[in-house]
């Protein structure tokens, strides 16, 4: 084992139920220059008390409000000092990683030249134990500005066991170069600010593919991801970082005659179902004052 420190930053809000897992996970790594560092995003439960008793290894931060997953890493960030052979783990406290699972990502960026890395991610029920069907085996990023994981909700049954670049990673368990970091933020932010959550992990990859650095999927480690369904408010703002990612990453014929037509059919879409909601509504409360 070479040098080079690991330092793993986990955002929490209200994660006090995810907590006693995944440190559990860190502690078995066989990696052992881990550096563990969290930030509370002012949660109401408590997450932060059962770090300070039961995880005093963590640093542990204290924001004054609910910052988001982006801007919560980017925080975290700004208190280290990573050297040229550090690696940032930005790390879901819904997520457990294998034993090895540093230790083969940090050898999986250094054989193949890898700006980041990422393992196989296992879909976890309530309780955190595997169901045996995927989250993502990398992600694929299509023309239009979309994002898919790729074997998500598929069996894990083998078909997606091959060492292989990928085009981007999914930001519950990807191991960051230092250097990709600097050279993706030299003077500001890693993860773009303007989004509270959703999409960060796809902004940030777009970025470092288009400066030229490599993805790698190792699906020899697994980390199992409970993730979570995703109301028609956080849908909508997923979808709305997204284009606002294709709008500053993509190439501009991909946006001119893909991206921007679909957005403005997407809008005219919401748009739509929202007047036709209203005037349903309206009609409604109409024909109840009759009635009365």
């Amino acid at each position: 084992m070479t040098g080079g420190t690991v330092y793993v930053g986990i955002v929490t809000y209200n994660s006090a139920a995810d907590l006693p897992r995944c440190m559990a996970a860190l502690r078995m790594q066989t990696w052992q220059r881990l550096s563990v560092h969290v930030l509370d995003n002012h949660s109401s439960d408590d997450s932060v008390s059962w770090l300070r008793q039961h995880a005093p290894e963590a640093r542990v931060i204290e924001s004054r409000e609910n910052l988001g997953f982006g801007r919560g890493h980017n925080a975290i960030l700004r208190t280290l000092q990573l050297s040229d052979e550090d690696f940032y783990l930005p790390l879901n406290p819904d997520a457990r990683p294998d034993a090895g699972y540093i230790e083969w990502l940090v050898n999986a960026s250094r054989q193949h030249d890898a700006g980041w890395c990422v393992g196989k991610l296992l879909l976890a029920d309530e309780d955190g134990e595997p169901v045996g069907i995927l989250y993502s085996a990398g992600q694929g990023l299509l023309r239009n500005g979309h994002v898919i994981n790729v074997g998500q909700g598929l069996a894990d049954d083998g078909r997606f066991d091959e060492s292989r670049e990928i085009m981007l990673a999914s930001g519950a368990a990807m191991l960051l170069r230092a250097d990709l970091i600097r050279d993706l933020a030299p003077a500001g932010d890693l993860f773009e600010p303007a989004f509270f959550m959703y999409g960060e992990d796809i902004d940030l990859g777009w970025r470092a593919r288009r400066a030229g650095w490599r993805c790698w999927y190792q699906p020899s480690v697994t980390a199992l991801h409970r993730g979570g369904s995703q109301s028609p408010q956080t849908r909508a703002q997923a979808q709305g970082n997204l284009y606002l990612s294709a709008l500053k990453n993509a190439f501009w014929l991909d946006l001119l005659f893909l991206i921007l037509p679909l957005m403005v059919v997407s809008l005219l879409s919401r748009l739509s179902r929202s007047l036709s909601a209203r005037l349903r509504r309206f009609l409604s409360q109409r024909r109840t004052s009759r009635r009365l």
